[in-house]
């Protein structure tokens, strides 16, 4: 009888107590889902830090809670914890904490792989992909946002595709591959079409408008920007509002060359840019002003547009070195976050194995106790002497861990110290680094503005193509200014005879120069500068019209402004080659100094030998170049260049591209139009230099009669 009162008993207790783990699981599992709502509805409205309080706090009591759910409920707990982890890692990515951002989505990813929970295997390997394509890695971008397409394709989730297919167009599009770019785009606008998505249409729009941008398909590039700019409106997204307008100022200024079309598209969307506080787009939109009132000759007002890019500049460079800095920072508190973290589960873990292993020994020695009085005493006695022995080791256990805990303080107390020092040291080199970074910004906003100087003085592109509409320049400067220059000239008839046929009208006699002055970058600058002055003095003050006359008369300026008494052994001055062609009878008059004349006529390569002295001091600066005259006829090919294209190291064994290498290019592709010429030009040289350094100035000038 007494037994069955046991056993009835044990029944009981065994029924009570399942029902009540039921029961406070359930109430888990309304708290757990409330709080994952939260968390992502903070996250939506942008409140980030509550949204991760709150997200953790669900952490804490889901992991609580696992540990007396069944199966069922531990699957709704896991794809809880998943969801909340990825909704956490959104917070962190809109904070700019990348590197935590890409931990919470490499835990929910781990977790919803264990489940099989593929809304949330996409959800992480999506974020994943855009995360690191913020970081410019695109090949591991694109590895995730791959693995996304499919899993998105696999449920269904249209919204998931688009932003997929979005973000492998940015990557294809920073990898210059135009074609998958704009693939991709038009996918993801088809999506968005599907879902009446405007905004993320609008987004793709505008991404592929840039594109055309980029390849010179203006018109097509306008319309993409127009319609995007309708529906951002209609969304009421001023802030894409602004990319939009800027992007059609771009097409009007750039495009059409119609600055006034441009101006009022980019002072709307300098005003979204302010309201909006995008600096980026401020820099952007003050310095497309500042180019657009330049070229309407409003230089009052360009000058301040330009101080607000300066400043705005400025300002932008120090935010972003400050989000450098905080990201560093983000990064150093992270992984000491992640070692307390991983010290206090550590400590947590133990002491909920060590309290449920007391409940167990608890119950177990409450069961053995009842059965024990029943049955015989000696069994509890032998259980009393197991528990004993228990207690022991866990004593034992617990000294252990006190001594790991202590020495755990003490290096963490050799740590801080460590990172002090370490800190104060990086403030030290930030400083300096600060100090280094102004002064070379300083001295490349001067050199900057000097080439804006330079480049104001050689003539325009289209003077050229107005007497030779099939012509090129090739012009590629070693540093930003350059000591080679081109000089071009279209004069009046003369009152007087001067050697070429009198009585001409204006664009019948095209002079055309082609300069390499002494040195290069800053110092050849000056010369170049000076060399055109004394080019125009020549040939509009003292009305000098004979090529080789005009190179003396240069020849005298030059020594008299830089060696006026004639005490100085100097070599400055210039290599030039100097055309006077007349268009209507085909006559090219030349002189040269030290640099050659190549013309391709009948598939003949023929060259006019240079004088073998300078434009400038020389030995023999009493002797006075030499006048050159070759009748041209339609279709011959005229090359004018400096040595710094043949002269370039490079090539499988690095040596020198030669004369050589030079004219079989021009003569295998004289048929071919100017531009293509120019192409090939260019790209042979970039392949034989490789990844050498640029030597010396280049300049090429090819013009066909």
């Amino acid at each position: 009888m007494k037994t069955k009162s046991i056993l009835i008993f044990l029944f009981l207790f065994s029924f009570i107590n399942s029902y009540a783990q039921k029961q406070a699981v359930a109430v888990d599992t309304i708290f757990i889902q409330t709080l994952v709502d939260s968390c992502k509805t903070l996250k939506d409205n942008g409140d980030y830090r509550n949204a991760l309080t709150i997200g953790q706090n669900g952490l804490n009591l889901i992991e609580t809670a696992f540990s007396r759910a069944d199966g069922q409920a531990q699957k709704f707990l896991k794809t809880a914890q998943a969801t909340t982890l990825r909704n956490m890692g959104n917070a962190y990515k809109e904070l700019s904490d990348l590197p935590n951002a890409l931990e919470y989505y490499k835990r929910c990813l781990k977790i919803a792989e264990v489940i099989g929970d593929k809304m949330n295997i996409g959800g992480a390997v999506l974020n994943t992909g855009v995360v690191y394509l913020e970081l410019d890695s695109n090949i591991k971008a694109m590895e995730y946002l791959q693995r996304g397409l499919k899993v998105f394709s696999d449920i269904g989730n249209k919204r998931g595709l688009a932003i997929c297919y979005e973000s492998l167009g940015r990557i294809y599009s920073n990898l210059s591959n135009d074609s998958l770019a704009l693939e991709y785009y038009e996918r993801a606008i088809n999506l968005y079409d599907e879902m009446d998505n405007k905004r993320g249409k609008a987004q793709s729009l505008n991404n592929i408008a840039s594109i055309y941008e980029k390849q010179k398909r203006f018109a097509e590039a306008l319309d993409n920007y127009e319609f995007s700019l309708k529906m951002f409106k209609e969304e009421g997204d001023s802030a894409n509002m602004a990319f939009s307008l800027a992007g059609i100022g771009n097409i009007y200024s750039n495009g059409e060359k119609n600055q006034k079309k441009a101006e009022p598209f980019y002072v709307r969307a300098l005003d979204l840019a302010k309201k909006s506080n995008d600096l980026d787009l401020q820099t952007q939109s003050f310095n497309a002003l500042k180019d657009v009132y330049k070229e309407q000759g409003r230089y009052k007002e360009a000058f301040e547009m330009y101080d607000q890019y300066v400043y705005a500049k400025d300002s932008l460079l120090k935010m972003q070195n400050a989000e450098g800095i905080h990201r560093n920072e983000m990064q150093n508190n992270f992984n000491e976050k992640q070692e307390l973290q991983k010290a206090e589960n550590d400590k947590q873990t133990a002491i909920a194995k060590e309290k449920d292993k007391r409940q167990k020994a608890i119950i177990l020695a409450v069961i053995a106790g009842l059965l024990l009085v029943v049955v015989f005493s000696v069994f509890m006695l032998n259980r009393w002497r197991i528990t004993q022995k228990q207690k022991k080791v866990i004593e034992k256990q617990k000294e252990e861990v006190d001594k790991q805990r202590e020495l755990a303080d003490s290096r963490r107390i050799i740590a801080e110290e460590q990172k002090l020092v370490i800190q104060e040291q990086k403030t030290e080199v930030e400083k300096s680094k600060r100090e280094v970074d102004e002064k070379n910004k300083d001295i490349t906003d001067s050199i900057n503005y000097a080439q804006r100087i330079q480049r104001a003085v050689l003539p325009h592109r289209r003077d050229i193509m107005a007497a030779f509409p099939e012509s090129f320049v090739l012009f590629k400067p070693k540093d930003i200014v350059s000591g080679d220059f081109y000089w071009a000239f279209s004069p009046l008839p003369l009152k007087r005879e001067v050697g070429l046929p009198a009585g001409q009208a204006r664009g019948e006699v095209f002079y055309l120069a082609c300069c390499d002055c002494t040195g290069h970058g800053v110092p050849g600058a000056f010369m170049s500068l000076l060399n055109i002055s004394f080019l125009n003095q020549a040939v509009n003050e003292k009305e000098i019209r004979e090529p080789d006359k005009i190179l003396n008369e240069v020849r005298l300026s030059i020594v008299k402004a830089l060696n006026p008494d004639g005490n100085e052994e100097r070599k400055d001055g210039m290599d030039a080659v100097l055309c006077a062609i007349d268009l209507k009878n085909k006559i090219l008059h030349a002189a040269c100094a030290n640099n050659p004349i190549w013309y391709i006529q009948n598939g003949e390569l023929k060259e006019i030998k240079p004088d073998k002295m300078p434009v400038g001091s020389h030995t023999n600066i009493a002797t006075p170049f030499t006048k050159h005259s070759i009748q041209l006829q339609p279709g011959d090919s005229v090359y004018l260049f400096t040595d710094g294209y043949a002269d370039q190291f490079g090539g499988p064994k690095n040596k020198k591209f030669r004369y050589k290498q030079l004219k079989e290019i021009l003569l295998g592709n004289t048929l071919l139009p100017m531009k293509m010429q120019k192409d090939i030009l260019q790209k042979a040289f970039e392949d034989w230099q490789g990844k050498c350094e640029q030597i010396d100035d280049v300049l090429v000038i090819g013009i066909r009669i």
